[in-house]
């Protein structure tokens, strides 16, 4: 009786599911998603590493770089000599507002300006500061004519004379000023001396403004 008992037939069905479960999670490990996963994670953040890499190499350059040249002063007249030609001078002054920096004339320096120098540019700002003894002459109209929105003249420590002369059966009405400032321009002025032998020592229109000290 006991040799005639019969197996469950559980027991087989059991070892094949424990051989099914073993090869289904093998096959799970050698799977390639998570290679490919970590290969687009790669692909998004080696570009902005790469940005940080060239941003930070960047300001280490910009560290390392020596810093720029300090841009000499402008100066009137040349090293040889008190006077110069009205050219020059014109030139400088030009180099001044192109520059931003101020136009020094060195102590007892003469200008002679046969013409009116015109400051007119948009957002032009002439500058000039001058040692003691520093002459601006005009024979013209007007030594200085200043027009135009946000433009400026701004003297410094320098002595202007108008010595243009009245013609012929006038009576000083055909001649302008030492500054003739027009059209909301701004005239700075700081321990300056002005006059004018036939016409006036400044001539303000049109919303012009002045400011003067010394």
């Amino acid at each position: 009786p006991t040799s005639g008992r019969r197996r469950h037939p559980r027991s087989r069905g059991g070892g094949v599911g424990c051989q099914s479960s073993s090869s289904s999670s093998s096959s799970a490990s050698s799977s390639p998603l998570p290679v490919l996963a970590a290969a687009a994670a790669l692909a998004v953040l080696a570009p902005k590493c790469d940005g940080l890499l060239s941003a930070s190499l960047s300001v280490l350059s910009a560290l390392r770089a020596p810093p720029p040249p300090t841009a000499l002063p402008l100066r009137w007249p040349p090293a040889s000599g008190l006077g110069g030609v009205e050219s020059d001078f014109r030139e400088a002054c030009g180099e001044a507002i192109a520059s931003g920096r101020p136009l020094h004339l060195a102590r007892d320096a003469m200008v002679v300006l046969q013409e009116t120098l015109r400051v007119s540019g948009a957002r032009d700002h002439l500058r000039i500061v001058g040692e003691a003894g520093a002459t601006i002459e005009g024979r013209g109209q007007n030594v200085f004519y200043v027009i135009g929105a946000h433009t400026k003249l701004e003297l410094t420590g320098v002595r202007v004379h108008h010595t243009a002369t009245t013609a012929q059966g006038k009576n000083g009405s055909d001649i302008g000023a030492a500054l003739g400032v027009f059209g909301r321009a701004e005239v700075l002025l700081s321990e300056v001396e002005l006059s004018s032998t036939c016409g006036l020592g400044i001539w303000l229109a049109q919303r012009a403004r002045l400011q003067a000290l010394g």
